[in-house]
């Protein structure tokens, strides 16, 4: 991958910042942090707001306002499915 500019990484921490509140009150979400877009499963060159969430949802079975915007002031949002399972490790 080629090399991340800092201040967009900065600008997407500030936008982050300024949501995360409203956003990690919703029922579904289970964290958030802001890293590369991913697609498929696979990650893209594009800074991103990630929000994970335990179940994704189709648009038609959210009720209005519930569906993540695509971008917050400029910043791309990533909604990915992610169900945290305890460390049971060694």
């Amino acid at each position: 991958m080629a090399g991340v500019d800092p201040r967009e990484v900065e600008t997407a921490r500030k936008v982050l910042n300024s949501v995360r509140s409203l956003w990690l009150s919703r029922a579904n979400v289970t964290g958030m942090d802001v890293g590369f877009r991913q697609i498929k499963g696979d990650l893209t060159e594009e800074i991103a707001i990630r929000i994970y969430v335990s179940r994704k949802r189709l648009p038609e079975e959210l009720a209005r306002g519930e569906c993540f915007p695509t971008s917050e002031q400029g910043v791309r949002v990533d909604v990915i499915e992610f169900q945290p399972r305890p460390d049971l490790g060694a």
